[in-house]
């Protein structure tokens, strides 16, 4: 294929040729131009056309600008080619006067792929000589003379030159050779990277749109040989019903470099497999006739799998959008921090999008669920599981909500959840009406009434005829009914109607009542209402005789009166039974101290006297009694620290938890034995006893550091986060861990979840721990795996 030069063939083109941006800048101009404007291209390069060509100052009828101004926004706002008249625009030459001079202009739009325009081409034909002959009319007879006189002349010059041109001549025809070769050799090389070239590639004659010529590739993919793709067109690798749209997004020939002709088509192979392929079209020119080259690209599995993702994504649209309508949504990450809620979680919990991301669960935790239970919950999940279950949450205005809620984790390519989607259902009503229905089981019948506000006409069960003391079917109007309540029961049941039926807000309350037959009771009263239109049209409710339960309610009262008093004086004698325990714990303590300091010394007495006769066995049980006595001593402390803290007064204070949490790691590394590395992260402040809450962490973190000794590169993390009402903190290790079927024993005083031969310990230290936590109003659990290692969490009031 011959290799076009662009560059040289715009400069040497016959005509004056300038190329302006949309903008009127001077993109560049061919030699003729330039020479005929008498100006030099690389100055008039880059600049603004008016600034270059401005109207001449000395003619006040000077209308060039204007005139090609019009002309050039016709193009832009058109898009067409626009031919001007023949205009008069003088020239400035290089002593700054202008010379008047006339021109042919013609404007001509190039458009890219979006058919915006992106050059224009401003041709221009010098016609002043023939303007001025047409104005010099009278002086034609002299001007043909002059003209006969200078071709003579032109005659003699050009006979002279004719001997200097064959010599020019002569020497081009030698650099033409020369040229040629070089061209030869290019060529070669070009060829050889179209026909190697791995992807399909062909030129067409862009008149026929027959194949000039096509590369292996083109054979390969589609099937045709080399001869077979020569005798077809275009038109013949494409379907049928494709043809005229072809034909008919073709463009007018312009010679060009623009990609325009840019897109995906279906084509045919031989074997008359259709194929999708994105192409990639330049206009060039052969042998003086214009051509397209053309790169095209098999897109076909690209498509389809675009094909399958779009109606991919529309189902799982489609599925969210379902649920988004019909259920609670949220997203939490792995540390259950909440990424994503939908509006349905925003109404029922009464938190902003803003307020809850970012956030755990804890914003909507009523703490109705037992630990256990919420225990149970993220175990399941971080397995990997989906949990499905019933939870009790809490609004923002603190009003309680229930929720069919299923927990799906989502798992990484190592089987871990690194996220889990929320799925509710809100069951409040219906978890509303299993606890009235286990009330009114336990309480009496129950009736029901209604009330039609149209017509104020009653309907009630016959149990509310029984509670009235009526007989069945007898069913006064409102006014009368209202009259059944004691007197100073009557506003109280007015006001709430009237409040009901305005604002729809029901009502629950426990009133006294007066009987057809004068007989006094006590009744519950519920009542709500429905409303059409922004109107309330009906009042309903249920209505029960609740008399039992309030004598039986009264009588406790009675018995709680009197059990003050019986409580007050077993405070009494509790106080002085902590008294003799206190006195009994310092006895039991002392008196087992001082046996056990002689077994002490004894031993020791025994190891250093008596060390040679007694051999390895011999020292072998030295070091046991040894090392029990001394665990039999750390027992002793233990108990005792255990037991005080029921008699221990707390002293809440502000204390600095991160503080606190320092001085105990540095407690328990002072000694250097530890190899574990300890990250104390942010650690809020609380309200609580500064001693007590020390011994807590000095306890969980010792454990920490035991437990994960065996590790070569131990972890221990501690740190807190505020949720609701509570903070909560915890320490974290990588160690040993424990196995979760045995957690309910973690916390048991002389429970231990590993042998005394594997980590020392007198299993007293967690019950201990527990003991303060509890004492403080908080709750604490453990989370563990075998080999994995532990968590600790504990929770205290804000």
């Amino acid at each position: 294929m011959n290799k076009v030069d662009y560059k040289t063939l715009f400069e040497s083109v016959p005509g004056l040729y300038l190329i302006l941006s949309p903008d009127l800048t001077i993109i560049t101009a061919n030699d003729s131009y330039c020479k005929a404007t008498m100006t030099k291209c690389e100055d008039i390069t880059g600049r603004h056309l008016f600034d270059v060509f401005p109207d001449n100052p000395d003619d006040p009828n000077a209308d060039g600008v204007s005139n090609l101004k019009a002309s050039l926004k016709f193009v832009l706002e058109n898009k067409t080619t626009h031919t001007m008249a023949v205009q008069k625009y003088d020239v400035r030459s290089s002593d700054g006067t202008f010379e008047e001079r006339y021109w042919s202009p013609l404007n001509t739009p190039v458009l890219d792929a979006n058919n915006e325009v992106i050059y224009i081409i401003h041709r221009v034909e010098d016609v002043t000589s023939f303007m001025k002959i047409k104005h010099e009319q009278a002086k034609k007879d002299e001007l043909a003379e002059a003209l006969r006189t200078k071709v003579e002349a032109m005659e003699a010059d050009i006979f002279l030159r004719a001997k200097e041109i064959q010599a020019l001549n002569a020497n081009l025809e030698k650099k033409v050779l020369e040229r040629t070769e070089d061209l030869s050799k290019s060529e070669q090389k070009y060829k050889y990277l179209f026909k190697n070239n791995p992807m399909p590639m062909w030129v067409i004659d862009l008149e026929t749109f027959e194949f000039i010529d096509v590369n292996d590739a083109a054979v390969m993919h589609y099937g045709y040989s080399y001869d077979e793709f020569l005798s077809m067109t275009a038109y013949d690798i494409r379907p049928e019903e494709d043809k005229e749209a072809f034909k008919n997004f073709d463009r007018p020939l312009k010679i060009s470099a623009t990609d325009y002709n840019r897109g995906v088509w279906r084509h045919i192979k031989k074997d008359g497999t259709t194929i999708h392929v994105e192409i990639h079209a330049h206009e060039i020119v052969i042998n003086g006739k214009p051509a397209r080259f053309i790169l095209s690209n098999d897109v076909t599995e690209r498509i389809i799998a675009e094909k399958k993702l779009h109606e991919s994504i529309k189902e799982i649209s489609d599925y969210k959008y379902a649920l988004d309508e019909s259920s609670i949504i949220a997203i939490s990450d792995s540390r259950g921090i909440l990424t994503h809620v939908n509006d349905n979680f925003c109404n029922v919990s009464e938190y902003s999008r803003e307020e809850l991301i970012g956030h755990d669960y804890s914003m909507v935790n009523s703490h109705f669920h037992s630990h256990e239970f919420m225990r149970d919950l993220w175990f399941t999940i971080a397995s990997g599981k989906i949990w499905r279950g019933e939870l009790k949450n809490k609004s923002k205005s603190g009003t309680h909500y229930w929720v069919d809620a299923t927990i799906v984790p989502f798992l990484d390519e190592n089987g871990d959840p690194y996220q889990y989607v929320t799925i509710n259902t809100d069951i409040t009503p219906r978890k509303l009406t299993e606890d009235l229905l286990k009330d009114t089981g336990s309480l009496a019948k129950v009736g029901g009434w209604e009330v039609n506000l149209s017509n104020m006409t009653v309907r009630w069960t016959d149990e509310v005829s029984r509670i009235h003391g009526l007989e069945p079917g007898i069913m006064p109007p409102v006014e009368e009914a209202i009259n059944f309540y004691a007197p100073e029961a009557r506003p109280v049941i007015q006001a709430a109607l009237e409040k009901c039926i305005a604002t729809g807000e029901g009502y629950d309350l426990e009133l006294p009542f007066i009987t057809a037959q004068g007989k006094h009771l006590w009744v519950r009263a519920i009542g709500k209402a429905d409303f059409e239109d922004g109107k309330a049209i009906r009042v309903y409710g249920v209505f029960q005789d609740i008399t039992t339960q309030k004598e039986a309610k009264d009588e406790i009262q009675k018995l709680n009166e009197g059990l003050e008093q019986k409580v007050t004086e077993r405070t009494a004698q509790l106080h002085n039974a902590m008294k003799e325990l206190e006195a009994f714990s310092y006895s039991v303590s002392h008196d087992l101290r001082a046996p056990l300091r002689a077994v002490s010394g004894y031993a020791k007495i025994l190891e250093e006297d008596f060390a040679s006769k007694l051999g390895e066995e011999g020292k072998r049980r030295i070091d046991v009694i040894q090392s029990n006595a001394k665990n039999m001593g750390m027992l002793i402390d233990d108990l005792l620290a255990f037991s005080r803290l029921g008699r221990k007064e707390l002293e809440k204070k502000t204390v600095d938890m991160k503080r606190l949490a320092e001085e105990a790691v540095y407690e328990v590394t002072r000694d250097g034995s530890s190899h574990a590395k300890i990250q104390v992260g942010e650690i809020l402040p609380a309200q609580a006893d500064t001693a007590l809450l020390r011994q807590v962490f000095i306890n969980l973190i010792s454990n920490a550091v035991k437990y994960s000794s065996k590790k070569e590169n131990a972890l221990v993390e501690i740190s807190s986060r505020e949720g609701g009402d509570m903070i909560e903190y915890w320490v974290k290790d990588n160690g040993a861990g424990f196995d979760m079927q045995y957690v309910h024993k973690i916390f048991g005083i002389f429970e231990r979840l590993h042998s005394i031969d594997e980590f020392e310990g007198t299993g007293v230290g967690l019950a201990i721990v527990q003991r303060i936590i509890n004492r403080h109003g908080g709750e604490i659990w453990a989370i563990g795996k075998e080999g994995e290692g532990a968590e600790f969490h504990f929770t205290l009031p804000k």
